[in-house]
């Protein structure tokens, strides 16, 4: 009867122990079915058409070079950024999902400033915003359309016509 109480409490024991280790082991996801597909596209180069000489056309040769996205890491779950403030302790700025270059064209001196920016999507992946690393300031904020493996429209509220980036 020892035995048989003894082997009972090992086999409780083990499972208890099994299955603390599965929850660790296992992985879910806190971004939405939407934000996991954006985030499958965001990786690579991408470059705007729409206000660039790759818009193709008569006067294409007449616009700038494109501005460009460099998608770089992405996380796994959202990384909160923070500051410290002296009056109110740390302070919450916003959320990041991962890291990115917005490379804009200086049409006047005909060079790029590389912007180093956190990005942010949200759940509905129609809303994407840039965050710039150094100031923590909001670089850029679009409504998205996602409409093709390669090819996102971001519309800047600010301009009439949206920017249309295609991937490289």
């Amino acid at each position: 009867m020892k035995k048989f109480i003894r082997a009972c409490i090992t086999c409780i024991i083990a499972g208890i122990a099994l299955v603390g280790c599965s929850k660790d082991d296992d992985f879910v996801s806190t971004y939405s079915e939407r934000q996991e597909k954006a985030f499958a596209l965001f990786n690579g180069t991408w470059a705007d058409i729409q206000f660039s000489n790759l818009s193709g056309g008569e006067l294409g040769s007449l616009l700038p070079d494109p501005d460009l996205i460099v998608f770089g890491t992405h996380f796994d779950k959202e990384i909160e950024v923070t500051r410290d403030d002296y009056m109110n302790g740390q302070e919450h700025l916003y959320y990041a999902q991962g890291e990115c270059i917005y490379r804009a064209f200086d049409i006047v001196d005909e060079v790029y400033e590389d912007i180093e920016c956190y990005y942010f999507i949200n759940s509905d992946a129609d809303y994407m915003a840039l965050y710039d690393k150094e100031t923590n300031q909001r670089y850029k904020g679009f409504d998205m359309d996602i409409q093709s493996e390669t090819r996102i429209v971001l519309h800047d509220p600010n301009l009439t016509l949206p920017y249309i980036f295609v991937k490289q």
